[in-house]
């Protein structure tokens, strides 16, 4: 079909009526299900093969508006005895986790005159009380504007802005939070990781944190402290409301300053209840492991709003470190675990875990940035000999999308190399940067996504919402997620880089670097690769594409000869001018804070003209 053609395919199913948009879509499920011959367009968005992997029920059958507050109450409704929360040796039931909400829903409005629209700053990791204080908010509508406590104290200053109503801050950051907030109207409370242990640990935490006491910050105690005789009135929990913000998380900045992105109940739920469909095996009292921060999407919707609405009891880990993460495995013995793609291999290389049996472990599951190919079939090798039932889930997304967007349905569906299928209610369609035209399959360009998780927007930032956010001609929403991708015919998107990411040369040639380090990761020596336009003295424009190369343990010392090898195979499988044109082997790839590889440090470290030679 012509591009003109498929414009007007797409406006006609949009005017449809409802109901006859859900026979449409049962339509190409019968298609996808080999019941029917078709015709079909070649196009993902119109095709939507992945509907084969839902039922007929999924497909037609809506879930309920509601808000968050209310949609994980309703889920817990049976689960108030159970643990819901476990922090170091303490155990904490949903129904203290209720009662400590209502405790401070009640202090926000009666005493801080906190009401519906409002925001109020969380600049704290994952704690008991970043929980009680979110759907303390989330039961009155106001907005929990998450905050990562290790960032500069101009970058918190900046997100808390003029606007929060209140601030919670982590009691080990106070002097910069007090710094960050001293010219600001709103009061601060500084709350202890120390709240909810024992007292032998709260003792421990003190004598470690080494905590400086701010005058001007109230103590979280105090902050939960009712006036003698006050009356306060009851706080009832806040009506539905349409597309009403009730988080901020903000990006990571990667590729730019970090932008506040505000999303809605209809965004958190959406993501949580499209997990539930395609990660199926969760199951209430399954314990899950919470590293994650709460400060980014990936942390708040996947790592908290699912397992939570699901009645999973959350081991929650204030300060992940990496490099224990095999020590947590096997302490806890998660049932399952949410982690960027290092996170994982490191697993695959943890003597601790070597001999162990895994089989505890149901979904390990991976995003936040690429799995390559290779690191995806070693993971998978692992979990197999580890009694690991199921592959390591991938999914997609990005903070605009609210974290999740795609994931492999399940063993039988996982396609390597690929990140899965679009979450029922999702579409993907791939556009063409130079000329806009809507691709067929297996073909490359920008990859398009719309969802009901499509945030509400920046925070007082209309410029850059309007490069991201697409409306097509039919008026139907898309995010340009600035990844190139494609499609195949059974709906599994592979990614293939970042737009931004493309290396323009010194001869204005476009360099691919995903080419290059899909390339240079089959070789078996090879740990690790990022491909990193780096500037050059003897040039003016563009940038020399250069290899950064990982060795595997065992072959360091080898580099010569590597060097060799993944400059002949570049010679043999890649056209002369999308080759590496410099090597250089680093211990390691810098990542950033929440585990991806940091492109931009690599960037800045070796751009000094000069230094890259």
């Amino acid at each position: 079909m012509k591009n003109q053609d498929i414009i007007e395919y797409e406006k006609k199913i949009s005017e449809l009526p409802i109901e006859e948009q859900k026979k449409h879509l049962l339509h190409l499920k019968e298609i996808a299900d080999g019941k029917k011959l078709g015709p079909l367009t070649g196009h993902p968005n119109l095709d939507q093969p992945w509907l084969s992997l839902y039922s007929t029920d999924e497909i037609v059958n809506d879930y309920e508006k509601r808000t968050v507050y209310s949609f994980l109450k309703d889920r817990n409704k049976d689960n108030m005895n159970n643990t819901l929360l476990q922090f170091y040796n303490k155990k904490i039931s949903t129904k203290k986790v209720y009662e400590m909400s209502d405790l401070i829903a009640e202090k926000l409005v009666n005493d801080y005159h906190i009401k519906k629209g409002d925001k109020v700053s969380l600049c704290l990791p994952t704690i008991p009380e970043t929980y009680y204080l979110a759907l303390a908010l989330w039961k009155i509508g106001a907005i929990a504007n998450l905050i990562d406590p290790r960032i500069n104290e101009e970058r918190i200053k900046e997100s808390i802005g003029e606007d929060s109503k209140l601030v919670f801050g982590i009691d080990t950051y106070n002097e910069k939070i007090e710094s960050a907030t001293r010219n600001m109207k709103c009061d601060v409370v500084s709350v202890s990781a120390a709240e909810s242990l024992d007292l032998i640990m709260k003792t421990v935490y003190k004598i470690k944190a080494k905590i400086k006491k701010v005058d001007r910050l109230i103590p979280w105690k105090q902050f939960l402290k009712k006036g003698p005789n006050k009356k306060y009135e009851k706080v009832e929990e806040v009506k539905y409301e349409e597309n009403s913000p009730i988080a901020i998380v903000y990006t990571s900045g990667t590729t730019g300053v970090p932008k506040g992105v505000m999303l809605t109940n209809e965004n958190i739920v959406h993501v949580a209840e499209e997990e539930r469909k395609n990660v199926p095996d969760m199951k209430e009292g399954d314990k899950y492991l919470v590293i994650m921060p709460p400060f980014i999407a990936y942390g708040l919707v996947c790592g908290i709003c699912c397992p939570m609405s699901t009645c999973q009891k959350m081991i929650l880990i204030p300060k992940f470190e990496p490099k224990e993460f095999d020590k947590l495995v096997m302490k806890h013995k998660p049932n399952h675990m949410l982690g960027v793609p290092s996170f994982f291999e490191d697993l695959t290389r943890s003597k601790l875990i070597k001999n162990q049996d895994l089989s505890f472990i149901k979904y390990c599951i991976v995003g936040g940035d690429k799995l390559n190919e290779k690191s995806e079939n070693l993971i998978n090798d692992f979990f197999k000999k580890h009694n690991v039932k199921n592959t390591i889930v991938k999914g997609y997304g990005m903070t605009e999308l609210s974290s999740a967007a795609f994931t492999n349905h399940d063993n039988e569906h996982n396609k390597v190399g690929s990140v899965g299928t679009p979450y029922l209610g999702n579409s993907v369609k791939i556009v063409s940067p130079t000329t806009g035209e809507n691709l067929t399959y297996n073909n490359v360009g920008e990859v398009y996504v719309s969802s009901p998780s499509i945030m509400e927007g920046y925070v007082n930032n209309s410029e850059e919402e309007q490069k991201v956010i697409h409306y097509d001609e039919n008026g139907k929403k898309w995010v340009k997620t600035g990844d190139l991708g494609q499609v195949d015919e059974n709906g599994n998107l592979s990614i293939e880089g970042r737009i931004k990411r493309i290396i323009i040369r010194p001869d204005g040639h476009n360099v691919f670097p995903s080419m290059i380090e899909k390339l240079l990761l089959t070789n078996d020596k090879v740990e690790d690769v990022a491909v990193v336009g780096i500037s050059s003295p003897e040039y003016e424009n563009g940038k020399i594409p250069t290899a950064f190369v990982v060795v595997k343990e065992e072959y360091k010392g080898q580099e010569e000869e590597i060097l060799k090898e993944l400059i002949e195979v570049s010679s043999i499988k890649l056209p002369p001018r999308d080759v590496a044109v410099n090597y250089k082997f680093i211990d390691q790839i810098p990542l950033n804070s929440v585990g991806k590889q940091d492109i931009k440090a690599l960037e800045e470290e070796y751009s000094e003209r000069g230094k890259s030679r």
